[in-house]
């Protein structure tokens, strides 16, 4: 097992203007703006997604089908706020929110309350097979069942719950599991679509906010702890890969990776080095004032992000450009 990472790094903060590389410039596509606060936003392919938004008055989904260019806006399921949304289909989705779980089959027009779930800010999916939440599996998204951790050899853990998960196929997943006694966080693997987990190490005290694994054995994570640390094996030992301060959220697919701190940064060689986005228009590095909700998503070589409460925008990048510049 690996040890605990120590991830303060207090005296040396990463600065992106000092560290900035002057060709690299980068061109943001800002596809949703609000005054409100978004909480949270999901994407089914680059075409079609969803925002949640709220203020003072209102709760709301809005829906996009051509990549952003309009928006319909439809009532928040049980007018709750909403902390995850995942698209299974172009029409089926999950809504986590503080009132618990939902189902759309007909992209937002209807909602039906998964019962089994009193709240949960996490859904984590592929495609239409494999389906984790809480302390829960499916495999079509209607029928729920107890996953259970195989802890042996992790003389640490003694229960806990699903903090931050991605699947890297239909059947193998990677999460980190929080001890509910100690707040320790534990990374775990499934090899049958989370029906059954397995502890591999305790590398972080710290919560996770989002893992990202290029294959089985190359994977990154970040979240409230001062930078992005990785494995190469398959999370049995981490290292720390880029210092900075907290993080929101990281994607790495092949050679094309990217960070967001309160900055963004983005690597061109698989995670192994690390450098900020370039604002194309001022040239300086691009920035966020981010707040709660602040999450992004992967897909493929597509990034979306949002600011979160502090914002109220959503981005798109296309980390192919990176290469180009």
């Amino acid at each position: 097992m690996g040890d605990i990472l120590d991830l303060i790094f207090h005296d040396s903060i990463f600065d992106p203007m000092e560290d900035a590389v002057d060709d690299v410039a980068f061109l943001a596509d800002t596809i949703f703006t609000t005054e409100d606060d978004v909480w949270s936003f999901g994407f089914y392919s680059e075409d079609i997604g969803a925002v949640y938004s709220e203020n003072a008055v209102s709760r709301a989904i809005h829906f996009t089908t051509d990549g952003g260019q309009t928006w319909v806006t439809k009532t928040a399921p049980d007018n709750s706020r909403v902390r995850d949304i995942e698209f299974s289909t172009a029409t089926v989705l999950f809504a986590a929110s503080d009132n618990g779980v939902f189902r759309s089959e007909d992209q937002g027009d209807s909602w039906v309350s998964l019962s089994s779930f009193t709240g949960s800010d996490d859904v984590t999916l592929f495609e239409t097979t494999s389906f984790i939440m809480e302390s829960q599996f499916s495999i079509d998204g209607l029928d729920w069942e107890e996953y259970s951790i195989d802890g042996t050899g992790i003389d640490s853990w003694r229960s806990g719950t699903l903090d931050a998960a991605t699947f890297f196929n239909e059947d193998i997943a990677f999460a980190f599991f929080r001890d509910i006694g100690n707040g320790n966080m534990f990374l775990g693997q499934t090899n049958n679509g989370g029906a059954a987990w397995t502890l591999k190490s305790q590398p972080l005290n710290r919560s996770v906010r989002s893992i990202s694994f290029v294959n089985e054995e190359v994977g990154f994570a970040v979240g409230d702890f001062d930078g992005l640390v990785s494995t190469k094996d398959g999370g049995t030992t981490w290292q720390v890969a880029d210092e900075g301060t907290d993080a929101y959220f990281v994607h790495v697919n092949d050679d094309l990776g990217f960070v967001l701190f309160q900055f963004a940064t983005f690597s061109i060689d698989g995670g192994e080095t690390w450098e900020p986005i370039m604002d194309m228009e001022n040239d300086v590095p691009i920035s966020w004032s981010v707040g709660s909700g602040a999450s992004g998503q992967g897909m493929g070589n597509i990034v979306f992000v949002t600011d979160g409460a502090n914002g109220g925008n959503v981005v798109k990048f296309d980390l192919e450009q990176f290469q180009d510049n």
